[in-house]
C-alpha cells in the first residue's frame, strides 16, 4: 500500500505544476532524416510480382473453369481402377 500513496503523491504533484517548455522538434527531425531510406524500386518491383501472379493464377482459373469434367466422376473413376 506504502507504494500506491507514493504513486497518488507523484500524480498530484505532476499535475499541480505547469509542463516545461520543451522544444523536441529539432532532436525528432535529425532522427527521421538519420533512418535510412528504403530504395524506391520496392513497391514498383512487388507490384509487378504481384501482378504476374495473378494473372497466373487467374489463367489457370479459367482453364480449369473451362473444362466441363465432373470432379466426382473423376473421383469415382480413379477408384475404380483401383477397386474391383
Amino acid at each position: 500500500m506504502n507504494e500506491l500513496e507514493t504513486l497518488k503523491k507523484l500524480s498530484a504533484a505532476a499535475r499541480s505544476g505547469p509542463a516545461p517548455p520543451v522544444d523536441v522538434t529539432a532532436g525528432v527531425l535529425e532522427a527521421i532524416a538519420s533512418r535510412p531510406q528504403p530504395g524506391n524500386l520496392v513497391f514498383p518491383v512487388f507490384a509487378v510480382v504481384s501482378v504476374t501472379l495473378a494473372v497466373a493464377v487467374g489463367l489457370l482459373a479459367m482453364r480449369a473453369a473451362a473444362g466441363p469434367q465432373d470432379p466426382l466422376a473423376d473421383i469415382l473413376n480413379s477408384m475404380a481402377m483401383v477397386l474391383p
